[in-house]
């Protein structure tokens, strides 16, 4: 059978070496470059429409959906228990940090993360944290927060304290809009952004973060 939709928003790898495909129309499982299982709403998925897919630790593969997140188990999903209602709308992203707390990004209510069987708000200084499109955890664990106009956020959840940092184009950032966070063997970051990729020394924001520089250089690709 032929994939749900041409459209895909996100692709992720299993520990067997299967790719799974997250559409506009459902999630295909692919083995061999073929479809080999699809899955909508009638095996459980809240909404057909998939923003995002990514497996935690465990080997669990949590779906993003336009009405909310949906964990695959036993052939086919469910909705987490103890979701709240902010958590029932667009799932831009989903990540993981060192200490198994899974994040989902929403769409429109702020940033939260799911432990214990239950889903917690991660606020900064009080206040949600809005417009978040890409997660990334770094090999250190700490997960890097890309925004729609609000910069890059780094969150380091560490030694029972949590630590909120945020990176502006005022700080060196070349865009203010991050769509995609990855890191190379170099140990820079690549953002996809408004305006391309661009790339970040790592050990540059760290510094930045622990207050021990004022500005860094982002290298935009050309």
């Amino acid at each position: 059978s032929d994939l749900a939709s041409n459209t895909i928003y996100s692709l992720v790898e299993d520990r067997d070496g299967a790719l799974w495909a997250g559409t506009t129309s459902g999630i295909n499982r692919l083995r061999n470059g073929r479809v080999d299982a699809s899955y909508s709403t009638a095996q459980g998925l809240p909404s057909p429409h998939i923003r995002a897919l990514f497996f935690d630790h465990t080997g669990t593969l949590w779906a993003g959906t336009d009405k909310g997140p949906a964990v695959f188990a036993n052939g086919s999903f469910t909705t987490p228990k103890n979701i709240p209602g902010e958590l029932k709308g667009p799932i831009a992203a989903i990540n993981e940090d060192r200490d198994g707390r899974v994040y989902l990004a929403t769409e429109q209510d702020g940033l939260f993360f799911y432990q214990d069987g239950a889903a917690h708000e991660l606020l900064q200084n009080g206040a949600s944290i809005h417009d978040v499109d890409a997660l990334y955890t770094d090999p250190d664990g700490l997960l890097w927060i890309g925004t729609q106009g609000g910069g890059l956020r780094l969150l380091d959840h560490g030694h029972g304290q949590e630590k909120m940092s945020t990176f502006f184009v005022r700080d060196g950032l070349f865009d203010n809009e991050i769509y995609g966070i990855i890191r190379d063997d170099q140990d820079h970051l690549w953002m996809a952004c408004s305006k391309g990729l661009f790339s970040v020394n790592r050990a540059d924001l760290l510094e930045f973060a622990a207050g021990k520089r004022k500005k860094f250089v982002s290298s935009p690709y050309s």
